[in-house]
């Protein structure tokens, strides 16, 4: 599904000089999250659905949007040379979404998460999205097992996990979250190329 990742295209360069590549899908481009996304930030993390699945960030304004990626998305660039993509839709200018893998601490291998406003939703763009940034893991970082974590009530990531072959695995919890989550993985097959 994914068409192509561009690591020779032009690049933010955060700590350490750590690219992440623009990935593009047939309906979708994927690419670092920049300064001039806080505007989308403040309204995904303020989401109501958003709100209710994942958590408060807390943010609130623009500031808040740029607080938040430098402590998340690029400061996970810089540490591991993933993190999260903003997610546009190649016919029409505007973030719909994020996809990212992360690093927790807490979490034995890199964690697939994804939110979208509600005008991305329901046209399968978050699954083609996770897809490409799970296929680009374990191409370029030979990521071998990737986990993803849901509350018990979100049947619809549930479902979409479930259709990129991850399997319920367990159950997690998230210091500073009283709730324990649905822990899915994928295994990648190992490669046949010599």
């Amino acid at each position: 599904m994914l068409d192509r990742w561009t690591p020779e295209a032009p690049q933010i360069r955060y700590p350490r000089a750590v690219p992440l590549p623009t990935l593009l899908t047939p309906r979708l481009r994927l690419r670092h999250l920049a300064r001039g996304d806080a505007g989308y930030v403040v309204d995904q993390l303020s989401d109501p659905t958003f709100v209710e699945f994942v958590g408060d960030r807390g943010v609130r304004s623009e500031a808040d949007a740029i607080a938040y990626m430098e402590r998340g998305p690029w400061a996970t660039y810089a540490a591991h040379g993933f993190g999260a993509w903003a997610v546009e839709r190649r016919d029409t200018p505007g973030v719909i979404g994020m996809v990212g893998l992360y690093q927790r601490a807490t979490l034995d291998a890199p964690d697939l998460g994804f939110g979208f406003l509600p005008a991305g939703r329901g046209r399968g763009l978050a699954l083609e999205a996770a897809k490409a940034a799970l296929d680009w893991g374990v191409e370029a970082h030979g990521m071998r097992r990737v986990l993803a974590i849901t509350t018990d009530a979100h049947r619809r990531s549930q479902r979409l996990l479930k259709k990129l072959g991850m399997r319920l695995e367990g159950r997690a919890r998230i210091p500073g979250d009283d709730e324990e989550l649905r822990l899915y993985a994928y295994t990648a097959e190992p490669s046949t190329s010599a």
